[in-house]
């Protein structure tokens, strides 16, 4: 699984790195999902048709959440580079009230049974607290799937799954689907890491600001995060790769390369080992003078992290996909 996944991250040079034999993806990428047991969930709760039979599946989701736990998702790069530069603590997101285990298991039912099994407000309440998307409330989520009820296909999407079934999208799939899977997973958790490392006073530019800017209207940041930090992990980055074979994040990997490709540069000069040498040192003089431009009264120098006006465009749009 390992030489599939990490086949094109190889330094270029004489020596090329051959693809694994086809039947061995394959069967490594079944192994995997076969012992995933949140694929597993998905499982249960689609075949569960009686009332005794959903009544399992809820202890099960509940009793494996509990050996597992999946708290809600809380890292905002932002407000974490803000407190970093004003010399405080990041102030803790609130989560008295939340049932993260409980939330997730609403979502796995609406997913593999219909959102009325759960309800609207259920539904919304159970995003809100996942908090996949933290640029909207409460109150938008429930709107977002009221309206979603209330539309001409309200009645098709309450009664019928949208299923989750990684195992059968990946009997359906070609060796060149996987292949394209691959570049979108590198791409996207490249475009992850760029969000995330804005916490860490990674120096802005005009390429980075406005690349994040497109995730956020996108509302995908902490998606891509997760996906980031997901690549050193075989068995998260197998399950994030049979998930980009949806078109959905394949179109989101075609958007941020556009962006990319067309927008203002990522960084400074010609795409150039002196170029990122520069960008670099930049960065960690940044880090290692933060704690003498904070000023006594909690607010620091802004300069830190801000580089000027960028002068040229990198030569290699495609960049960002070989940096997850």
């Amino acid at each position: 699984m390992d030489w599939f996944l990490h086949r094109d991250l190889v330094i270029p040079g004489p020596t090329t790195v051959p693809e694994p034999p086809e039947g061995a993806v394959f069967a490594a990428l079944a192994w995997v999902v076969a012992r995933n047991p949140i694929a597993r969930l998905f499982e249960l709760a689609r075949s569960a048709h009686t009332e005794p039979q959903k009544d399992a599946f809820y202890d099960s989701a509940l009793t494996m959440l509990a050996r597992k736990p999946l708290g809600p998702i809380q890292f905002d790069p932002a407000a974490v580079r803000e407190a970093l530069l004003a010399g405080r603590d990041v102030n803790e997101p609130e989560t008295a009230g939340l049932q993260p285990q409980a939330a997730y298991t609403h979502l796995i039912v609406a997913t593999e049974m219909g959102f009325d099994e759960v309800g609207a407000d259920t539904l919304a309440e159970a995003l809100a607290t996942i908090r996949l998307y933290p640029g909207l409330s409460g109150d938008d989520l429930r709107q977002a799937v009221q309206r979603l009820e209330n539309s001409d296909d309200g009645a098709k999407f309450a009664s019928a799954p949208t299923h989750n079934d990684p195992m059968g999208t990946l009997k359906r799939s070609s060796i060149e689907q996987l292949r394209r899977a691959r570049t979108v997973l590198y791409g996207l958790s490249g475009f992850g890491a760029m969000y995330f490392m804005h916490a860490l006073l990674m120096p802005e530019t005009p390429g980075l600001t406005a690349l994040r800017a497109r995730i956020d209207k996108l509302g995908v940041g902490t998606l891509l995060m997760i996906m980031c930090t997901g690549m050193n992990r075989t068995h998260d980055a197998a399950a994030n790769l049979i998930s980009c074979l949806d078109p959905w994040l394949d179109a989101i990997y075609d958007h941020l390369l556009d962006q990319v490709t067309n927008g203002p540069p990522l960084l400074h000069g010609p795409d150039s080992k002196e170029t990122a040498d520069k960008y670099m040192e930049s960065w960690i003089a940044a880090i290692k003078n933060l704690g003498s431009t904070v000023k006594t009264d909690g607010n620091a120098d802004k300069n830190i992290g801000h580089q000027g006006p960028a002068k040229s465009t990198l030569g290699n749009p495609s960049a960002p996909a070989q940096g997850g």
